[in-house]
């Protein structure tokens, strides 16, 4: 089964590089792609999993404490990990990176693929309670490093009107209230949500860049580190300490163990981070998940 996820996932990161080299998928449309990603299909696949199951199902709060202290800890190791740098545009990005996972371009459609729809549900409120939380210390980070004057206002209201927390909290409504959706708009949405791995995968892929730095490459192999092999050892020793269950388990490891998030790169525009250097760490990571996603699909299964 997890050969077929990782043959899966590799097929679609693939297609999506080799179209943006033949020219298929040019900067434009990979806007378009990211935008349809983030706007509906992720959105749908996340109030589709939740809004059916009642909330003992998919609510867990030491799964959830858990899962964000480990977001923590990374951080906290980043930081004595890269405190000793004096550039700080290279500094903040390398923190960030390291703790700053793609939730829901990757963990959410893998988990599924993975574990079923039930790992599904507690893994998107996973999406949306750790992207909510790795955006506010992403930005909070990048700020104070680099002395980038903005509001904090905006970006809180950025973080209240994501669609993916938006989709969140209404499945977790619908859950709640017991409402059902009719036949035919629920066959819409079951749709829609099955467009969200290729489209998500296909948009990664596609953004991926293989140029090298040679001066970063200690940096990006410790970036590697603790995002890839620390990070997940560190979920899956705590979470088993906290006994969140056994797809629990599963299920946060997995999401802890998704290569650094392409939106870190937007952040770091905006806020005065390395770019370059950004960019190889999104890059690098996605091609180093492929082994380390493999090896944690064989060992949880």
């Amino acid at each position: 089964m997890f050969g077929e996820v990782i043959l899966s996932i590799l097929l679609l990161l693939a297609a999506g590089l080799v179209s943006r080299e033949v020219g298929l998928l040019d900067s434009f449309r990979i806007k378009l792609l990211n935008k349809f990603a983030f706007y509906v299909a992720l959105p749908a696949l996340i109030f589709h999993s939740i809004y059916g199951r009642s909330l003992e199902e998919i609510f867990s709060p030491t799964l959830v404490s858990g899962f964000c202290l480990v977001i923590l800890l990374t951080l906290g190791i980043g930081w004595l990990s890269y405190g000793n740098f004096k550039d700080d545009a290279k500094k903040s990005v390398a923190i960030t990176q390291s703790y700053h996972g793609n939730l829901g371009y990757m963990g959410l459609p893998i988990v599924i693929m993975g574990f079923g729809k039930a790992a599904g549900a507690k893994a998107s409120l996973l999406v949306g309670v750790g992207s909510a939380s790795q955006i506010a210390l992403t930005t909070i980070l990048l700020v104070h490093l680099n002395g980038v004057r903005t509001t904090l206002k905006s970006k809180l209201e950025k973080i209240v009107a994501n669609p993916v927390l938006l989709s969140l909290v209404a499945g977790l409504c619908f859950s709640f209230l017991r409402i059902s959706i009719p036949s035919q708009p629920e066959r819409i949405l079951s749709l829609l949500s099955e467009t969200a791995l290729p489209i998500a995968l296909l948009g990664v892929g596609a953004s991926i860049k293989l140029r090298r730095r040679k001066g970063d490459l200690r940096l990006l192999g410790s970036v590697i580190g603790l995002k890839m092999i620390l990070m997940p050892v560190l979920g899956w020793v705590l979470l088993h300490l906290l006994e969140v269950g056994s797809l629990g388990l599963k299920t946060g490891v997995l999401m802890l163990g998704m290569p650094t998030a392409v939106s870190t790169f937007i952040y770091t525009k905006e806020l005065g981070g390395d770019e370059e250097l950004a960019s190889k760490n999104i890059s690098f990571t996605t091609i180093f998940s492929i082994p380390t996603i493999t090896v944690l699909l064989f060992l949880l299964s």
